[in-house]
C-alpha cells in the first residue's frame, strides 16, 4: 500500500511541475506574440489596402472620419450594419473593418458601396492599430489623430456630422 500512495504522490508532483511549466510557457508565448498595445484614444500607425485596392494609411484619414468595426459572426453588429450603412450612404469619409469569418463577403458587398472597406488580415492591423477590443465598434477620428467612441445608439445622426 506504501507503494501506491508513493506513486501517488509522484505523479501529483510530476503533473504540479507540469503545470507550472505550461503556465510560464504561455505567459513567455503571450508575450512574444502579442502586438504592441495601443495608446486608448491614439491610433497606432498602420498602412492597408481595403478591398477595391486602395491603400489607407493613419495619415490619410481626414479628421472627422468614421471608422467601423464589423465581425460577421456577431449578432449585435448584424444588428447595426443596415443602420450603419443607411446613416453614412452621404459621406465620404467611412472606412468599415470586417474581421475574417463565415459572411465575411455578405459584409464586404453591404458596406462597399459606402465605405472603404478593410477585410481579412488587414482588417487584424487595423483593428490593433485603433486598439479595438469588442465588435461593433464605431470610432470617429479627431483632428490630432485621437478618437472617440461614438455609442450604437447615435448610429442615426451620422450623416448629419
Amino acid at each position: 500500500m506504501t507503494v501506491l500512495g508513493a506513486a501517488v504522490a509522484l505523479t501529483a508532483a510530476v503533473s504540479v511541475f507540469n503545470l507550472l511549466l505550461l503556465y510560464g510557457v504561455i505567459r513567455r508565448l503571450r508575450t512574444l506574440s502579442a502586438p504592441p498595445p495601443a495608446v486608448p484614444g491614439r491610433v497606432a500607425p498602420f498602412s492597408v489596402s481595403t478591398v477595391d485596392g486602395t491603400m489607407v494609411t493613419r495619415e490619410a484619414l481626414p479628421a472627422d472620419a468614421l471608422v467601423g468595426f464589423f465581425a460577421p459572426d456577431c449578432a449585435p453588429c448584424e444588428e447595426l450594419l443596415p443602420r450603419f450603412v443607411a446613416a453614412v450612404g452621404g459621406r465620404r469619409d467611412v472606412v468599415a473593418v470586417v474581421a475574417a469569418g463565415p459572411g465575411e463577403d455578405g459584409y464586404v458587398d453591404r458596406l462597399r458601396p459606402v465605405a472603404a472597406v478593410v477585410s481579412g488580415a488587414a482588417a487584424v492591423t487595423v483593428a490593433a492599430a485603433f486598439g479595438v477590443r469588442g465588435y461593433p465598434t464605431l470610432l470617429q477620428v479627431n483632428a490630432d489623430g485621437t478618437t472617440r467612441d461614438l455609442p450604437q445608439s447615435a448610429v442615426e445622426h451620422l450623416a448629419l456630422a
